[in-house]
């Protein structure tokens, strides 16, 4: 009995051994399939060729003014240096000594005329108290007709020069805001927030209607013109703001400006781009830089794809274990068509072939 049972538990223990071997050969079988067998890589796509190209230009000033005098006279005194943003002062200040002094003359006219204004208005109405009572008089026939019609002539008279009073005072004012007007084209001055970029006078100086006194810009938002392509015109509407460098700094800009002309000589369009948010220095001048991607003859496929390209290069369909022969044109770096790969050249620029149309699968050159 001892060593049939003995017999039964080594029998068992066999089968459990057999068992786990089993298990652990299923296991390394299933890993070396998982391994072998790479899921497909559908990034790696044929694509339509691009060929990008970049476009150079510099900022400029949205808007730009030259002030001129409007009146002459000595400059006295200037209020900003190159490169000053501006504020609600004045620019500069011409000599307005005789304008301050007519403004006086007018002030003491115009005092003079409300006395004189008052005067007339008592005796107006003195004159009409006085044309009423002999008004009731003659009709009671206690005074004569010639006596009534003398008041009533004097009241007249009064009324009439109360008007001329007033009058005069309208003219009084008028010329008063003409002498203000003329008062503030001494200090002429800018819009608050431009920048002074550039002056033509010095304090001393004597100037005269019409010359040019400062150069001034706005230069809170920065434009940078453009001649364009039609293609290029295109690329940057669809580009929707992106691709774009100021001064080495990625930036986003729009459309602000398309002219309607077409220059036959340049075969080119001129446009006008205006940065978005831009925070970086405010100026004229800054490199500005915008990359782009055309339509190009040609397809391209990821370099990933690609096998003994510095040889005999060639590329497989995933669904295909025939190769394709391909023969490059170029190597572009960066994203095609938001699709991007992990090698150092990224894409290469192919001739194209019926035998790898755009948007075929292909296998990575480190598939067996």
């Amino acid at each position: 009995m001892a060593s049939s049972s003995t017999f039964a538990i080594a029998a068992a223990l066999h089968r459990v051994r057999t068992l786990i071997c089993l298990i652990i050969i299923c296991a390394l079988y299933l890993h070396s399939s998982s391994t072998c067998a790479a899921p497909p890589d559908t990034t790696l796509r044929v694509e339509a060729a691009l060929r990008p190209v970049t476009l150079r230009g510099y900022t400029r000033a949205q808007s730009s003014a030259t002030i001129a005098a409007e009146v002459a006279g000595r400059i006295i005194q200037l209020n900003y240096a190159v490169g000053d943003k501006l504020t609600n002062k004045p620019l500069l200040l011409i000599d307005d000594t005789f304008i301050k002094l007519e403004l006086e003359s007018n002030s003491v006219a115009l005092a003079s005329n409300l006395v004189a204004q008052q005067q007339a208005q008592t005796r107006l109405d003195w004159l009409e108290k006085e044309f009423q009572r002999r008004q009731q008089l003659v009709q009671q026939q206690r005074i004569s007709q010639v006596s009534f019609e003398d008041i009533s002539h004097q009241r007249d008279q009064a009324a009439l020069e109360l008007q001329q009073q007033q009058l005069q005072q309208q003219q009084l004012q008028v010329q008063k805001h003409t002498l203000e007007q003329r008062l503030q084209r001494h200090q002429p001055r800018a819009s608050a927030g431009w920048q002074l970029s550039q002056k033509y006078v010095e304090p001393g100086d004597l100037v005269q209607v019409g010359k040019p006194l400062m150069q001034v810009g706005n230069y809170q938002q920065l434009l940078i013109p453009l001649a364009v392509t039609t293609a290029e015109l295109q690329a940057i509407r669809a580009a929707n703001g992106a691709g774009a460098r100021v001064a080495g700094k990625a930036v986003r800009y729009h459309i602000a400006t398309v002219s309607p002309a077409f220059d036959e000589n340049t075969r080119k369009i001129n446009i006008e781009l205006e940065l978005d948010n831009y925070s970086g220095e405010q100026r004229g001048g800054l490199p500005f830089a915008l990359t782009l991607s055309l339509p190009d003859y040609g397809v391209m496929v990821p370099v990933a794809a690609v096998r003994n390209r510095y040889q005999h290069p060639q590329v497989q369909l995933r669904s295909s274990a025939q190769p394709v022969a391909i023969e490059i044109i170029d190597h572009i770096s960066g994203s095609i068509n938001g699709t991007t790969t992990d090698d150092a050249d990224e894409w290469v620029h192919i001739q194209a072939t019926d035998a790898l149309p755009i948007g075929s699968v292909l296998r990575s050159s480190t598939e067996h």
